[in-house]
C-alpha cells in the first residue's frame, strides 16, 4: 500500500533532523511518478528554506542546498520507471553529490555521480525546521509515495543495494528518520519510525493508493530462489555447502583446496581455484581482498581499507609488502628474476634483483630512475631531482649506496675496489669501475664529465669548470688527475714513459726538457717566452706584451737578465750546481739546473720560491700563495711539483724519455721528447707553428695555423725559427755549438740512453 500525491502535500516535525547542513546526508525514497515534476523530499529550516532535498523537473532527479539555489541533477526521472528507488547521498564540503536508483521492473541498479559540485547550506533547521513530501515551491508532485527515510551519514553503494526488498533492511540501518507510507486511511497520521520524533504535523490533500510497491517486505526476507542442496565431491575437487541465509553463505573446500570462509553482505563474492592456485577469501568491506597461495606460488594478503594491497612471496621469491595508494602496482618474478615492488606514488619504482643480478631500490620522484648490472659489471646509477637511490652488489663489484640528504651521496667500494665518498651538487655523477681499472669520481658543476679506460690504458675524469680537467693513467703510463678549480692539472709519470698535461690561464705554462737537447716553445697571451736550450749553452729569450726576458749562458756559467716592465733580476748558474732564485712582481719564475739534468719549474703568484740541487739528489721546495709543495728529485729521475695561484702543475720525468702534453684555455702546447730525439707539438690558440728538424742540421719551418702547432726535432743540434707573431730568429751553429759539447752520445762525456751517469766531460775541438 503507498500514499497518492496530486496537488498535494504532507508536513512533519523535523525530529531527530535540526542538525544537519546538507553535508554527510542520504535521503533515499520508494515512488512511483505520473509525472516529471515536482517535489520529492525537502528538509527546511524554520524560515521555510531547503537545508537538503530530492525533486523532479524535466526529466531529472537533482539534489540541491541553500534555498534549492545550489542543485544538481543526480540521476534521470521517466514515468516508464514505474515503481523505483531513488537516492541522494553527499559528503561534507563542496563536492558532488551522488545519485542512486532502482528499478524495480527491469531489476537494474544505477550509482553515478552528480553532475556538479554542491556546497553545505550555511545553517541547519534547528527544532523548528520541517520535513516537506511532495511540494517544492509550487512544484507539487504527481505519484505514489511507498517509503522515505534520512541518514545522517553517507551510505555507500553495497549499503543503498540493500533497502529495495525489505524494510527491516532499512530500520537496521539506523536512519535519522523514517517513514513507511502504509495507512489505511488519510486521517492515520505519518509517524516517524525510529522513535526521533519526526512525526505528521500538517496535510493537504492525498489519498491512498489502490496499488503496492511489488516484492517489498515489512520485515520478512524477500522471496528468493532456493537454495541448493548439499553437495559432495570426490577427493581432490572443491565441496560446496549452501546454507540457508538469504545473504551469507559458506564454501567449504576438501583436502588439497585452499579454505575460504564468507560471512556477509548479499554483494560480497568468495572465489575458489583448483588445486596450486591462488585461494581469495573476501571479508569485511566490499573491496578487500585476501588471497593465500602454496609453497613456490606468491601470495598476497589484503585486509581493510579498499585501495590497500599487501604481498608476501614464498621461497625463491622476493618479499614485498605495499600499503598505500590507489595507483599502487605490484609485480613478483620467479626465481633468477627480478621481483618489482611499486609503492606509494604514481610513477615510484623499486627493483630487486635475485641472486646474481645486482640489488637496486629507488623511491623518488616521477623522473628517477636505476640500472642494475650483472655481477663482474660496474654499476651506476644517476639520479635527478631529489631522487636518492641505494645500490649494493656482490663481491668483486663495487658497492654504492646513496643515503640521506636529498643532494648527497656517499660511496662504497667492495673488496678489491678503490671506496669513494662524494656529496655535492644535484647534477654530479660518480663512476666505478671493477678491478684492474681505474676508479674516479668527478665533483661538482653541471658540466662533470668522467672517462674509463681500460687496462693499460689512461683513466681520465673532467671535473667541473670550464678548463679544468684531470687524466689519470695506470701503470706504465702517466697518471694525472685534478679536481675543479680554474686550472688546476697534476702530473705525474711513471717508469719508462713521461706524460705531462699543463694547463694555463693567461700566464703560459712551464717548459721542461731533457738531457741531450733541450728545444721549448712556449707562447702566452700575456707573457709570451721562447726557450731554446742545448748541452752546454742555454739561451733564453723571453718575448711577450708585459714583461720580456733573455737569458745566455755558457758552459761554465750562466748569466742572466731580465728587461722589462719595474724588475730586473740576475742570475748565476755553475757548473755542476745551478741554483737560480728570481723574484718578480707579476709572476715569479724559478728554475734549478742540475748537472746531468735539467729541470725547470715555473711557479706564478705573489711568492717568489728558491731551489737549492745537490749532485746526485736535487730537493726543492716551492712556496706559492695558497699552498707550499715539497719537491724531491733522485738521480736519474726527476720530480717536480709546483702549486701556485691557479695552476697547480706536478711533473715527473724518467731519464731516457720525456713526453710532454700541454692543454690549455688561450694556447695550449703539447710536446713530446724522445730518447735522443725530441719531437714537440704545440696546440696553440692564436699562433701555431710547425718545425720539422732533419739528422745532423736543425732546420726549422713554422707553418702559421691557428689551433695547432707541430716540432719534430732530430738529433744533433736544434735551431728554430718562427715565423709567427713577432718572434723571429735564427741561432748560428758556430757561435751556439762551438765543439765543446759532444751531444752525440758516442763518446761517453754526455750519454743519452736513459741512464745518465751524472757526469760530463768537455772534449777540446
Amino acid at each position: 500500500m503507498a500514499r497518492s500525491f496530486s496537488g498535494a502535500n504532507l508536513v512533519t516535525s523535523i525530529g531527530g533532523l535540526s542538525g544537519i547542513n546538507g553535508g554527510d546526508v542520504t535521503l533515499a525514497v520508494i515512488l512511483r511518478l505520473n509525472a516529471t515534476t515536482g517535489g520529492v523530499i525537502d528538509v527546511r529550516n524554520s524560515g521555510g528554506t531547503s537545508i537538503s532535498t530530492i525533486n523532479t523537473d524535466a526529466g531529472q532527479y537533482y539534489y540541491a542546498t541553500r534555498g534549492a539555489g545550489e542543485f544538481s541533477t543526480i540521476m534521470a526521472s521517466s514515468t516508464t520507471d514505474s515503481w523505483h528507488l531513488i537516492g541522494a547521498t553527499k559528503a561534507t564540503g563542496t563536492v558532488a553529490p551522488r545519485g542512486h536508483k532502482y528499478v524495480y521492473g527491469t531489476n537494474t541498479w544505477s550509482h553515478a555521480a552528480g553532475g556538479a559540485t554542491v556546497r553545505d547550506d550555511t545553517g541547519t533547521p534547528g527544532a523548528s525546521g520541517t520535513v516537506r513530501f511532495g511540494l517544492l515551491f509550487s512544484d507539487q508532485l504527481n505519484g505514489d509515495l511507498a517509503a522515505a527515510a534520512v541518514w545522517t551519514r553517507v551510505l555507500s553503494d553495497a549499503e543503498m543495494e540493500l533497502l529495495p526488498f525489505s524494510l527491516a533492511m532499512w530500520h537496521g540501518l539506523s536512519p535519522a528518520a523514517f517513514w513507511v507510507f502504509d495507512q489505511a486511511a488519510t486521517g492515520i497520521a505519518l509517524n516517524d519510525l525510529t522513535g526521533n520524533g519526526a512525526q505528521q504535523s500538517s496535510l493537504s490533500g492525498t489519498s491512498v493508493a489502490t496499488a503496492g510497491v511489488p516484492l517489498l517486505s515489512y520485515g520478512a526476507t524477500v522471496p528468493m530462489v532456493a537454495s541448493p542442496s548439499a553437495q559432495s565431491i570426490d577427493l581432490g575437487q572443491a565441496v560446496e555447502t549452501g546454507l540457508a541465509q538469504p545473504l551469507g553463505r559458506m564454501k567449504s573446500l576438501t583436502l588439497g583446496q585452499a579454505l575460504a570462509t564468507e560471512a556477509g553482505q548479499q554483494v560480497r563474492p568468495v572465489r575458489h581455484l583448483p588445486f596450486g592456485h591462488a585461494a581469495e577469501a573476501v571479508v569485511g568491506g566490499a573491496v578487500a581482498p585476501a588471497k593465500s597461495d602454496i609453497l613456490g606460488v606468491a601470495t598476497e594478503t589484503a585486509m581493510g581499507q579498499p585501495v590497500g594491497k599487501a604481498k608476501q612471496d614464498t621461497l625463491g621469491q622476493a618479499s614485498a609488502l605495499e600499503v598505500g595508494q590507489p595507483v599502487a602496482e605490484t609485480k613478483a618474478r620467479l626465481l633468477g628474476q627480478a621481483a618489482e615492488a611499486s609503492t606509494a606514488q604514481p610513477l615510484a619504482r623499486t627493483k630487486a634483483g635475485a641472486l646474481g643480478q645486482a640489488v637496486e631500490s629507488g623511491t623518488a620522484a616521477p623522473i628517477a630512475w636505476a640500472r642494475a648490472v650483472l655481477f663482474g659489471q660496474a654499476v651506476e646509477t644517476a639520479t635527478a631531482g631529489i631522487a636518492t637511490p641505494a645500490k649494493s652488489d656482490g663481491i668483486g663489484v663495487s658497492t654504492e649506496t646513496v643515503t640521506g640528504q636529498p643532494l648527497g651521496k656517499t660511496k662504497h667500494g667492495a673488496l678489491g675496489q678503490a671506496a669513494a665518498s662524494e656529496t655535492g651538487q644535484p647534477v654530479a655523477k660518480a663512476r666505478s669501475r671493477i678491478l684492474g681499472q681505474a676508479a674516479e669520481v668527478g665533483t661538482g658543476q653541471a658540466l662533470t664529465a668522467s672517462k674509463v679506460r681500460a687496462l693499460g690504458q689512461a683513466s681520465a675524469a673532467e671535473t667541473a669548470a670550464s678548463v679544468a680537467y684531470a687524466r689519470a693513467v695506470l701503470f706504465g703510463q702517466a697518471a694525472e688527475a685534478t679536481t675543479a678549480g680554474e686550472a688546476d692539472p697534476a702530473k705525474a709519470r711513471t717508469l719508462g714513459q713521461a706524460t705531462s698535461v699543463e694547463t694555463a690561464e693567461h700566464v703560459g705554462g712551464l717548459s721542461d726538457v731533457q738531457l741531450g737537447q733541450a728545444v721549448a716553445l712556449e707562447t702566452a697571451t700575456i707573457l709570451g717566452r721562447v726557450k731554446q736550450r742545448l748541452l752546454g749553452s742555454v739561451t733564453e729569450t723571453a718575448a711577450g706584451l708585459a714583461l720580456a726576458r733573455v737569458k745566455s749562458a755558457t758552459l761554465t756559467t750562466a748569466i742572466e737578465a731580465s728587461a722589462g716592465g719595474d724588475l730586473t733580476a740576475q742570475k748565476a748558474r755553475q757548473i755542476g750546481q745551478a741554483v737560480e732564485v728570481e723574484s718578480a712582481l707579476p709572476v715569479s719564475t724559478n728554475e734549478q739546473l742540475m748537472l746531468g739534468q735539467a729541470v725547470s719549474a715555473e711557479t706564478a703568484g705573489a711568492f717568489a720560491e728558491s731551489k737549492a740541487g745537490h749532485l746526485g739528489v736535487a730537493s726543492e721546495q716551492a712556496a706559492a700563495w695558497p699552498t707550499d709543495p715539497r719537491k724531491e728529485r733522485f738521480l736519474g729521475v726527476a720530480a717536480e711539483g709546483s702549486n701556485a695561484f691557479s695552476s697547480d702543475v706536478v711533473k715527473v720525468r724518467v731519464v731516457g724519455t720525456a713526453a710532454e702534453v700541454v692543454a690549455a684555455v688561450v694556447f695550449g702546447l703539447a710536446k713530446r721528447h724522445l730518447l735522443s730525439q725530441a719531437a714537440e707539438f704545440d696546440v696553440a690558440f692564436a699562433i701555431g707553428s710547425g718545425l720539422h728538424v732533419d739528422l745532423g742540421q736543425a732546420a726549422a719551418v713554422e707553418e702559421a695555423r691557428p689551433m695547432q702547432t707541430g716540432r719534430q726535432q732530430l738529433l744533433a743540434l736544434a735551431v728554430e725559427a718562427t715565423t709567427a707573431g713577432r718572434i723571429w730568429r735564427r741561432p748560428r751553429a758556430g757561435s751556439i755549438y762551438q765543439g765543446e759539447a759532444d751531444v752525440a752520445g758516442t763518446s761517453g762525456e754526455a750519454g743519452v740512453d736513459g741512464n745518465w751517469g751524472g757526469s760530463a766531460r768537455r772534449r777540446e775541438a
